[in-house]
């Protein structure tokens, strides 16, 4: 699969699950924006960014990255709070949705999600990824 195919597939995954928990979804009219997504819970509208990110080759983990290029390969562009709301990321071999808050992405390149604890880290805080479920 491409990327476009990828990225297809991560936003309607996350269109599903947003009308499984009862929200509405609804996609910008514009064709370019930040965000993918705008997510109704009734109380808010949330912009999101949806991602598809496939877990390490060990399993343990998840990178998704964060930053865009311009044309060329200059000016490193990342989401933040102004932005957008929030991050789905969708991780296919875990046929998971993972809701990423700001506090998480704002201004970062990348960030990682873990699925088990890392033999060799000690007490540096990670970013479990079942903290983050939808």
């Amino acid at each position: 699969m491409n990327t476009c195919q990828k990225g297809q597939i991560a936003e309607l995954m996350a269109e599903l699950k947003a009308s499984e928990k009862g929200f509405i979804v609804s996609r910008p009219a514009i064709g370019f924006s930040r965000y993918d997504l705008i997510v109704d819970d009734g109380k808010k509208l949330y912009r999101v960014q949806v991602k598809y990110a496939c877990a390490s080759k060990c399993g343990s983990f998840v990178s998704v990255g964060l930053r865009r290029l311009n044309s060329l390969r200059k000016n490193v562009r990342t989401y933040n709070s102004n932005e957008v709301d929030a991050i789905m990321v969708f991780v296919p071999e875990m046929r998971q949705l993972y809701w990423i808050p700001p506090s998480l992405f704002n201004g970062k390149k990348a960030i990682q999600l873990r699925f088990t604890r890392a033999k060799n880290i000690g007490p540096i805080p990670c970013n479990y990824a079942n903290e983050y479920v939808w």
